[in-house]
Protein backbone atom coordinates (compact mmCIF):
# COMPACT_ATOMS: atom_id res chain seq x y z
CA UNK A 1 0.00 0.00 0.00
CA UNK A 2 2.85 2.37 0.84
CA UNK A 3 4.40 1.77 -2.61
CA UNK A 4 1.14 2.77 -4.29
CA UNK A 5 0.86 5.98 -2.27
CA UNK A 6 4.50 6.88 -2.93
CA UNK A 7 4.10 6.11 -6.63
CA UNK A 8 0.96 8.26 -6.86
CA UNK A 9 2.68 11.10 -5.00
CA UNK A 10 5.66 10.92 -7.36
CA UNK A 11 3.37 10.94 -10.42
CA UNK A 12 1.49 13.97 -9.10
CA UNK A 13 4.76 15.77 -8.36
CA UNK A 14 6.21 15.02 -11.81
CA UNK A 15 2.97 16.04 -13.52
CA UNK A 16 2.81 19.30 -11.53
CA UNK A 17 6.46 20.13 -12.20
CA UNK A 18 5.95 19.53 -15.95
CA UNK A 19 2.94 21.86 -16.00
CA UNK A 20 4.82 24.41 -13.89
CA UNK A 21 7.81 24.20 -16.23
CA UNK A 22 5.55 24.70 -19.26
CA UNK A 23 3.94 27.74 -17.64
CA UNK A 24 7.33 29.28 -16.82
CA UNK A 25 8.78 28.72 -20.28
CA UNK A 26 5.71 29.76 -22.26
CA UNK A 27 4.12 33.14 -22.89
CA UNK A 28 1.09 34.32 -24.79
CA UNK A 29 0.59 37.34 -26.98
CA UNK A 30 -2.60 39.01 -28.16
CA UNK A 31 -1.69 39.69 -31.78
CA UNK A 32 -4.86 41.69 -32.46
CA UNK A 33 -4.10 44.00 -29.56
CA UNK A 34 -0.48 44.42 -30.72
CA UNK A 35 -1.58 45.39 -34.23
CA UNK A 36 -4.26 47.78 -32.96
CA UNK A 37 -1.84 49.38 -30.48
CA UNK A 38 1.00 49.84 -32.97
CA UNK A 39 -0.08 52.71 -35.27
CA UNK A 40 2.07 51.67 -38.24
CA UNK A 41 0.71 48.11 -38.21
CA UNK A 42 -2.88 49.24 -37.69
CA UNK A 43 -2.66 51.72 -40.57
CA UNK A 44 -1.02 49.17 -42.86
CA UNK A 45 -3.64 46.51 -42.09
CA UNK A 46 -6.49 48.97 -42.66
CA UNK A 47 -4.96 50.14 -45.96
CA UNK A 48 -4.63 46.57 -47.21
CA UNK A 49 -8.22 45.74 -46.28
CA UNK A 50 -9.43 48.88 -48.03
CA UNK A 51 -7.43 48.12 -51.18
CA UNK A 52 -8.71 44.54 -51.23
CA UNK A 53 -12.31 45.77 -51.02
CA UNK A 54 -11.69 48.31 -53.79
CA UNK A 55 -10.06 45.66 -55.97
CA UNK A 56 -13.02 43.34 -55.47
CA UNK A 57 -15.47 46.11 -56.43
CA UNK A 58 -13.34 47.01 -59.45
CA UNK A 59 -13.35 43.41 -60.70
CA UNK A 60 -17.13 43.13 -60.34
CA UNK A 61 -17.70 46.45 -62.14
CA UNK A 62 -15.22 45.59 -64.90
CA UNK A 63 -16.87 42.23 -65.44
CA UNK A 64 -20.29 43.85 -65.76
CA UNK A 65 -18.95 46.50 -68.13
CA UNK A 66 -17.20 43.94 -70.34
CA UNK A 67 -20.36 41.83 -70.53
CA UNK A 68 -22.34 44.88 -71.62
CA UNK A 69 -20.09 45.45 -74.66
CA UNK A 70 -22.07 45.72 -77.88
CA UNK A 71 -19.60 43.84 -80.08
CA UNK A 72 -16.31 41.91 -80.00
CA UNK A 73 -14.17 44.95 -80.81
CA UNK A 74 -15.64 46.98 -77.93
CA UNK A 75 -15.33 43.95 -75.65
CA UNK A 76 -11.65 43.53 -76.51
CA UNK A 77 -10.96 47.25 -75.94
CA UNK A 78 -12.63 47.13 -72.53
CA UNK A 79 -10.76 43.98 -71.57
CA UNK A 80 -7.43 45.58 -72.47
CA UNK A 81 -8.27 48.74 -70.54
CA UNK A 82 -9.43 46.86 -67.44
CA UNK A 83 -6.47 44.47 -67.57
CA UNK A 84 -4.07 47.46 -67.49
CA UNK A 85 -5.98 49.02 -64.60
CA UNK A 86 -6.14 45.69 -62.79
CA UNK A 87 -2.39 45.16 -63.14
CA UNK A 88 -1.77 48.60 -61.66
CA UNK A 89 -4.11 47.98 -58.72
CA UNK A 90 -2.55 44.57 -58.03
CA UNK A 91 0.94 46.12 -58.06
CA UNK A 92 -0.20 48.72 -55.52
CA UNK A 93 -1.65 46.00 -53.30
CA UNK A 94 1.51 43.92 -53.63
CA UNK A 95 3.57 46.92 -52.52
CA UNK A 96 1.37 47.36 -49.44
CA UNK A 97 1.68 43.66 -48.68
CA UNK A 98 5.48 43.96 -48.80
CA UNK A 99 5.29 46.87 -46.34
CA UNK A 100 3.09 44.70 -44.11
CA UNK A 101 5.63 41.86 -44.26
CA UNK A 102 8.37 44.25 -43.09
CA UNK A 103 6.20 45.40 -40.18
CA UNK A 104 5.42 41.81 -39.31
CA UNK A 105 9.15 41.01 -39.19
CA UNK A 106 9.67 44.00 -36.87
CA UNK A 107 6.90 42.78 -34.59
CA UNK A 108 8.31 39.23 -34.54
CA UNK A 109 11.78 40.58 -33.74
CA UNK A 110 10.40 42.52 -30.77
CA UNK A 111 8.47 39.45 -29.57
CA UNK A 112 11.67 37.43 -29.78
CA UNK A 113 13.64 40.13 -27.95
CA UNK A 114 11.10 40.41 -25.12
CA UNK A 115 10.84 36.64 -24.76
CA UNK A 116 14.64 36.23 -24.64
CA UNK A 117 14.94 38.88 -21.92
CA UNK A 118 12.28 37.07 -19.89
CA UNK A 119 13.87 33.66 -20.63
CA UNK A 120 10.73 32.46 -22.37
CA UNK A 121 11.19 29.59 -24.79
CA UNK A 122 7.77 29.49 -26.45
CA UNK A 123 5.28 32.21 -27.40
CA UNK A 124 1.80 31.31 -28.60
CA UNK A 125 -1.22 33.35 -29.59
CA UNK A 126 -3.38 34.23 -26.63
CA UNK A 127 -6.57 33.15 -28.38
CA UNK A 128 -5.29 29.57 -28.57
CA UNK A 129 -4.43 29.31 -24.85
CA UNK A 130 -6.85 28.84 -21.99
CA UNK A 131 -4.51 29.63 -19.09
CA UNK A 132 -1.12 29.00 -17.62
CA UNK A 133 1.26 31.30 -19.43
CA UNK A 134 2.61 34.80 -18.96
CA UNK A 135 1.07 37.48 -21.18
CA UNK A 136 3.80 39.58 -22.85
CA UNK A 137 1.44 41.67 -25.00
CA UNK A 138 1.94 44.94 -23.12
CA UNK A 139 5.72 44.53 -23.04
CA UNK A 140 5.80 44.05 -26.81
CA UNK A 141 3.52 47.05 -27.41
CA UNK A 142 5.68 49.28 -25.22
CA UNK A 143 8.85 48.21 -26.99
CA UNK A 144 7.33 48.65 -30.47
CA UNK A 145 6.03 52.11 -29.68
CA UNK A 146 9.30 53.17 -28.04
CA UNK A 147 11.19 51.97 -31.15
CA UNK A 148 8.89 54.08 -33.30
CA UNK A 149 9.65 57.18 -31.24
CA UNK A 150 13.43 56.64 -31.47
CA UNK A 151 13.41 56.70 -35.29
Amino acid sequence: MNKIVITLAMMMFLNYSTVESFANDTAVIDTYKVINSYPQAKESAETIKKQERELHKFIIQASKDIKSAKNDVEKKQKEEKYNKDLAKKRAELKSKMQEWNKLQKQIYAVIENVSQKKKIKTVVRKESTLYGAEDITEDVIKKLNSKKNKK
